[in-house]
């Protein structure tokens, strides 16, 4: 079973630049959604006929999950919560075209946390917090959010998989909460160091405040970084590195405030660790997921391979992303994957710029969850707590997705392979 580390000093890497095909851009966006695979046939045509209605599987999975919170919740106004929210859920699966089969499903992955034994990795409190999490955040997605961490990516990647297979979402939670071993598609086994496992003073409230991460979501986007690391056979930085060397871990003890010679900052306690070296070594403070990475990410969890679902200004042009030159190619993007089913997609912004406007801000990931063309209006989940999900104009849309004050240059189609957002992090701790 891996194993984390924490000894070790912090090393900058230098850059290895990415080479971006030649294709015109426009040709490359209408290919990418022309043949985005947002969904497997069987799928589109699941959700094009089925109807959802009432079925024995449902009601059966209802009846266990409630047996089962009756007796592991010591306070009614959880159990009352927890049928609220399922009733919720019940609704949106209607009204998404997600099967009963779907529904029932989430609800026993819920139950495994409330049936396992008392040996389990997490204790059973908490796992009994993270079972009502789960079948809230299958009911409301646009509630997840990443708190104080540096987890926008998959947290991004989370609220689109729970809407979609939530399913998928609660068996992954669930799988690292009760035996600290989570599959993905191509037998890859993750684990988790034990310290990521514990709430940190975010994820030990529940319900958690507007904003902050729930100890469900903090399982799932750690297991979802590591989901790509443990398959990785290279750094962050294109280096080459054994398979199932790098890993990334949150230390709740290490999360406060620190000082450095640029003054002081927060340390969230999340470091991505190079265990290839004796003692392992922390390299970075965020888990480097770079944007192409999520396609793959998403296909271990969901075991369907998806492309086409990330969006990012043509500046950028990540690979296998679909990208977008003015606003109305950004709405055409957008509806497209809407009459492909393909919504949520997810859409690269630079937070400091408007609508979004937070200092500092750097490259962030959002959630466009629908669109009316009549009006342009395009609706937004982000991971910032309910005042930050946003109503805006397409083309103010399109503004976020631009570099905040771009160097002089970075307009010009030949120079877009040099700007790499995912390069433009702060490195904050240094020996």
């Amino acid at each position: 079973m891996r194993t984390f580390g924490l000894e070790g000093t912090y090393s900058r890497f230098e850059a290895v630049g990415f080479n971006q095909s030649g294709q015109d851009a426009s040709v490359a966006r209408l290919a990418l959604l022309q043949d985005a695979g947002l969904e497997r046939p069987e799928r589109q045509l699941e959700r094009q006929t089925a109807t959802w209605i009432e079925n024995e599987a449902v009601r059966a999975g209802r009846a266990e999950l409630l047996e089962l919170a009756a007796a592991a919740l010591k306070k009614e106004k959880d159990i009352d919560r927890l049928r609220a929210d399922m009733e919720t859920f019940e609704r949106r699966a209607a009204n998404d075209g997600l099967s009963p089969q779907e529904v029932a499903e989430t609800y026993r992955q819920a139950g495994r946390l409330l049936k396992a034994p008392d040996s389990a990795p997490v204790p059973v409190a908490e796992r009994a917090r993270i079972a009502q999490q789960i079948i809230h955040q299958a009911a409301q997605p646009v509630s997840i959010d990443q708190g104080d961490h540096n987890t926008c990516n998959t947290a991004a990647l989370e609220v689109r998989i729970y809407t979609r297979f939530p399913s998928k979402a609660a068996r992954l939670v669930a799988d690292i909460a009760t035996a600290n071993r989570f599959i993905t598609k191509d037998g890859t086994a993750v684990t988790l160091h034990p310290e990521s496992l514990k709430p940190d003073e975010e994820s030990k409230h529940h319900p958690v405040s507007d904003g902050k991460r729930s100890l469900a979501s903090q399982i799932f986007q750690i297991t979802a970084a590591n989901v790509h690391w443990f398959r990785a056979e290279r750094d962050f930085y294109d280096n080459p590195v054994p398979r199932g060397t790098i890993g990334f871990a949150q230390f709740p003890k290490m999360r406060g405030n620190r000082f450095n010679t640029n003054g002081q900052y927060f340390d969230t306690g999340e470091r991505l660790i190079d265990v290839n070296v004796s003692p392992p070594v922390a390299r970075m403070s965020d888990p480097g997921i770079r944007v192409r990475y999520l396609f793959g990410i998403n296909e271990q969890i969901t075991g369907v391979g998806e492309t086409g679902f990330i969006v990012e200004n043509a500046m950028l042009a990540a690979r296998d992303t679909v990208h977008v030159s003015s606003p109305e190619e950004l709405k055409e993007a957008i509806v497209a994957i809407k009459s492909a089913g393909g919504l949520p997609a997810i859409l690269r912004v630079h937070a400091a710029n408007p609508p979004f406007n937070k200092a500092g801000g750097n490259w962030h990931m959002v959630n466009v969850t629908d669109i009316d063309p009549a009006s342009d209006k395009v609706r937004i989940s982000n991971q910032w707590g309910k005042s930050s999900d946003l109503t805006v104009k397409v083309k103010d849309l399109y503004q976020a997705t631009l570099p905040h004050n771009p160097a002089p240059g970075w307009s010009d189609p030949r120079q877009r392979q040099v700007l790499d957002p995912d390069l433009e992090r702060s490195e904050r701790f240094k020996d």
